[in-house]
């Protein structure tokens, strides 16, 4: 009895086609990554995002009502800002979310109090 000889080529192309679907997500996630822009100073953060929709959202500090991070144990993760009227702005792909929340919820701290002086000089 002869036998039919069995070919693992669609399997290894199978497998070639499933790596290659397998980076499109982690490519789409770094083109994320490196058009995205968190910037702050004393008064305001600017977030920057989109790749081929750009999008921007300014926050000053003095309406923000709490800052807190979401982290991982490969020190990265996400800053959540919820203003005073209840609107969450997230923010993802953080390095070392505690420490930033932390610096800028002092910052927060200190645009309300700037505030509060001078809407006092002010009435």
């Amino acid at each position: 009895m002869r036998s039919i000889q069995k070919s693992y080529l669609p399997a290894i192309f199978s497998l070639l086609w499933s790596w290659l679907l397998l980076f499109i997500p982690s490519v789409a996630i770094a083109l994320r990554v490196s058009f995205a822009r968190y910037e702050f100073d004393s008064k305001m953060m600017v977030i920057n995002t989109g790749v081929l929709k750009k999008k921007t959202v300014s926050i000053p500090f003095y309406t923000v009502g709490s800052v807190s991070a979401n982290g991982n144990i490969f020190n990265y993760g996400r800053l959540i800002i919820t203003t005073k009227e209840h609107r969450a702005v997230s923010i993802p792909y953080v390095q070392n979310p505690s420490a930033v929340a932390e610096e800028l919820q002092r910052i927060v701290y200190a645009a309300k109090d700037e505030k509060v002086k001078a809407h006092e000089v002010i009435s």
